[in-house]
This record gives C-alpha cells, structure tokens and sequence, in this order.
C-alpha cells in the first residue's frame, strides 16, 4: 500500500516539474546529436594534442629503447657494438635517455592538465576601480572607459572578452584551442609549463631518434612499410620540434618585454598609441617574468600551485 502511494506521489511530481525541465531534458535527438558534434569539434584538438604525445612516446620507447636494451644477435655492427663492454654502456644510455624523457613527458602532460583545467581568470562582479587611477590606461577610441558588450561590464586593463568562452578573462594572452581553455592571468604559467617541457621532450626524441633511422635504413631485412613508417615518424618529430620551439621562443620574447599575444598582435596593428613600440606595463625582465610566472623564480618551471604577482585586474604602469 505504502509503495502505491510512494509510486503515485513520484508521478504527480514529475508530472509537476516536467514544464520547468532544464532545456537539455527538452532536446530532441537531431538536437542532441548536434551537440555532440560541436563538443567533438572543440575537443577534437585536445584528442589530437593527447594522441600526438602517445604516438611520440611509444614510437620512441618501441623503436629506440627496446631493440637498445634487448640482444641482438644479428645485425650487430647496426647497433655499433662488437663487445659485451659496447653494448653494455648502449643498454645504460638508452635506459638513461628514457628515464629523462619519461620525466619530462610527466612533467609536460602535468603541465598540459593544468593549463586545460585551471581557470584563466574572470573579472571580479563587484570590481570597479576610479577614473583617476594612473594603472588604468586602456580606453576606448573616445576615452571612455573599457566596457564589454556582452557581460555588461567594465573592462580592467588587458582583459578581454573571449568569445569562445563567452566570458572575459584576465590578462587574457589567447584562446588555446590544444586545451580548450583561455590561456590568462591564473594559468599562463602552466601554458609556458606546457611548451618548455614539450620542447625539451621532443629535443630528446630528436637528438637520439636519428640513430634508429639510420640503423633501420642500412637493414636491408626491414621492410619498405617499416622503413617508412620511421623515417615518417622522425621527420613528424622534427617538425613538431622546430614549430614548438620558435612558438615557444616567441611567448619568452612576450613575456621579456611584458606583451600578451593580443596586445602585440592585435593592438599594434591598429595603431594603438599605448602600444606603439615598447610595453606600457614594462616593469624590468625580471619582474616581467614574476608577473607571468610567480614570485618564486625556483619554481617558475615547475607545475604547482604558484603565488601570482597582483590580482591581474591593476597592472602598474610603466613611467617614462
């Protein structure tokens, strides 16, 4: 009897609050299905990025480390040793140079975690900051103060509204489609994390790689398909390699001269008279650095938690 009433009682509830369900209770299949799509297509580079590293590692682990560490008992000479002593110290630098690269790729995919999951930054709802104050700089073509459209509220200095995120973030650098996140005020640190241990990964792989080619194109009992497939993965490394570190040079230089990619992009191509040749908010390199990587210079490197320098919504403001 009671569980009839309970039944009753939990149908008349729905019937209830079934006007009043959330718009993704409402969607049809069509719907739901073009969402799906939309979230594969922004999270389709995060699963190549993840896919890529996979592929690096294990290429290198199966390709380089094992037949390194494994005997060999044909085709030695490839290998360059002739004596237990060659192929012993081989074993030992093979194990060395894996060790390394496993560290920095835990060190990388840490990084990239926290890039991705770290929010960049919102703008306070109560922030508001006086006219007068010599650290807001930034303003309209008319001098009147920063205000976003969309969010209905002031801008503080070097704050912009993403609209991928549909929100502003502070100190926003760019939207990072590799992390489906903004890269701003709270997690640029974890983003420069993320291309220095990923250059110095692929500086491994490529420094130590060329001997498995090599090797691999003098076996003439290897196959085409395997000849190509190691060469292909070599020449994929590579290119990884010298694009990640000029982009990775590039965000050094930026925070060198205390530039966001926004502000020395975009703001100085339209003739922005604070942004024309050096950075307002220059303050020195080393405190160009504190400010986009912690007070702490020992840990500038490291992907833990950090103490950010400011707020991210006052900048002080170079005096010339």
């Amino acid at each position: 009897m009671l569980d009839a009433k309970y039944e009753e009682v939990v149908t008349e509830s729905s019937e209830d609050l079934a006007p009043r369900l959330p718009p993704w209770k409402k969607s049809t299949l069509s719907e739901k299905a073009l969402r799906a799509v939309l979230n594969l297509a922004v999270y389709f580079p995060v699963l190549t990025l993840w896919t890529v590293s996979v592929f690096f590692y294990l290429t290198f682990v199966i390709c380089y480390l094992i037949p390194n560490v494994s005997y060999v008992s044909s085709h030695a000479e490839l290998y360059y040793w002739n004596t237990s002593s060659e192929y012993f110290w081989a074993k030992v630098k093979a194990w060395v140079i894996f060790s390394l690269l496993s560290v920095f790729v835990i060190l990388f995919c840490i990084s990239t975690i926290r890039a991705m999951m770290t929010p960049p930054g919102n703008v306070p709802q109560k922030w508001d900051i006086s006219g007068d104050m010599k650290s807001e700089i930034e303003k309209r073509q008319d001098g009147q103060d920063r205000i976003c459209i969309r969010c209905e509220m002031k801008k503080p200095d070097r704050t912009h509204h993403c609209r991928q995120c549909e929100k502003c973030v502070l100190r926003m650098d760019h939207h990072c489609n590799w992390i489906a996140n903004c890269v701003g005020f709270y997690n640029y640190k974890y983003f420069m994390c993320m291309l220095f241990y990923g250059v110095i990964s692929l500086s491994i792989i490529v420094g130590s790689f060329w001997e498995t080619v090599v090797i691999v194109l003098n076996d003439n009992s290897n196959s085409t398909s395997y000849c190509f497939f190691i060469t292909f993965a070599y020449s994929v490394n590579c290119l990884a390699f010298f694009v990640l570190t000029a982009f990775t040079g590039y965000h050094f230089w930026l925070i060198w001269n205390n530039f966001t990619t926004i502000e020395y992009c975009e703001k100085r191509g339209k003739n922005s008279e604070i942004f024309k040749g050096l950075s307002p908010y220059r303050q020195g390199t080393y405190m160009n650095f504190k400010q986009a990587l912690g007070e702490n210079p020992l840990f500038w490197f490291i992907p833990t938690n950090f103490k950010a320098l400011g707020d991210g919504v006052v900048f002080a403001y170079h005096d010339s």
